[in-house]
């Protein structure tokens, strides 16, 4: 009877040892991957920590590093710590300049300087003989505040801004990643140092983990109780109070203020038919996890408070949504929400025409 009891356990223990093998010859395959994709091991790297940032006691969390430069990415940081191309001029200080406020997208995620659309609406604005340069000082992973900050901090103390065009996508991706745990102090900061402890060397969960969060963020909306509620209202509110806030300022020192979505691959305004033909169409739809409310709310906010401002005060909506949902969206990104180099000549090109026409430049 004894050894009748006992056979469930052996053979849980003869389990165990091929279980153990597989999930090392995983995380060694996957190791590979990634020196493969990177050019380093993960072992022997902070994963979530990239090398042009530092970190700043202030609002901000963290900059770039001034004067750095990686010919390999194609990523260059002039004196200030705002993206440029070595083939621009950087602005005199003190100059009348337009400045491409917000996070990765502006920034230019993944692509190398001259494929970013500051750089190209610099390039259309040098064409048109206009005075004015473009600063890039879009940051990777910055939400709203953070943008507003490096606005007051970084870009008041070297330049005259002209016109500020605004595009950041990160309060909803805050937001739905914390979900309860939101607050509006809540950045992303934590992560441009490292993530302690067995995060910051396996490969299997550095994988794993991204995938696994946007299921465990559904099932928990599912779930009732008030640890799994987003505190939609209160993100919104809070974009809503920096933007007026932001809007003083601006007309204190006679800076117009350019509106710009969140923009995601898939057509939004008009054409939406034409998304499941969109051949990444049910791949990237899935890392939102139904995201699509949210953003959609965001923008609704940025609509209402264009709108209500008006250009009387300085403040204008250019809706990059419907410039692209014109065209075909197909080659404009590289993933979810970051344009390819065309998307950004498209975007470069759109804004140029509304500057123009709402005689912010001439």
């Amino acid at each position: 009877m004894a050894d009748l009891k006992m056979a469930p356990m052996r053979r849980s223990f003869t389990w165990l040892p091929v279980l153990l093998a597989c999930l090392v010859g995983l995380e060694g395959c996957l190791q590979v991957v990634y020196r493969v994709r990177n050019g380093s091991w993960l072992t022997g790297r902070r994963p979530y920590e990239v090398e042009h940032v530092v970190r700043v006691d202030d609002k901000r969390g963290y900059a770039y590093v001034p004067n750095f430069r990686d010919e390999g990415q194609g990523l260059t940081m002039d004196e200030f710590g705002f993206r440029i191309s070595p083939t621009q001029k950087a602005p005199a200080t003190g100059a009348d300049v337009i400045v491409a406020l917000g996070d990765s997208v502006p920034f230019g995620h993944g692509l190398r300087d001259e494929e970013t659309y500051p750089f190209a609406l610099d390039a259309l604005l040098r064409d048109a003989a206009s005075p004015l340069a473009v600063v890039n000082a879009g940051v990777q992973s910055y939400n709203l505040q953070q943008s507003i900050e490096r606005f007051y901090r970084d870009v008041l103390e070297h330049y005259h801004p002209v016109a500020i065009t605004l595009q950041t996508a990160n309060d909803v991706a805050l937001l739905l990643t914390y979900r309860a745990g939101w607050t509006p102090d809540t950045t992303w900061a934590p992560y441009r140092s490292n993530v302690a402890g067995i995060l910051g060397w396996s490969a299997t969960l550095h994988y794993l983990v991204p995938v696994l969060m946007p299921v465990a963020g559904m099932l928990a909306a599912a779930l009732p109780g008030s640890l799994f509620q987003v505190p939609e209202e209160a993100m919104l509110a809070n974009e809503e109070r920096l933007l007026h806030e932001l809007i003083e300022v601006c007309r204190a020192k006679g800076t117009k203020l350019v509106l710009m979505p969140i923009n995601p691959f898939y057509y939004q305004t008009t054409r939406r038919e034409r998304n499941a033909q969109l051949s990444r169409w049910e791949a990237w739809r899935a890392d939102t996890m139904g995201w699509e409310r949210t953003i959609e709310r965001y923008n609704d906010v940025l609509v209402r408070v264009a709108h209500t401002a008006g250009p009387a005060a300085g403040v204008y909506l250019f809706d990059v949504r419907a410039e692209l949902d014109a065209q075909d969206r197909e080659p404009l990104y590289i993933d979810f929400i970051h344009h390819s180099a065309e998307g950004n000549r498209r975007v470069a090109e759109g804004l140029f025409t509304f500057l123009e026409a709402n005689r912010i430049v001439s």
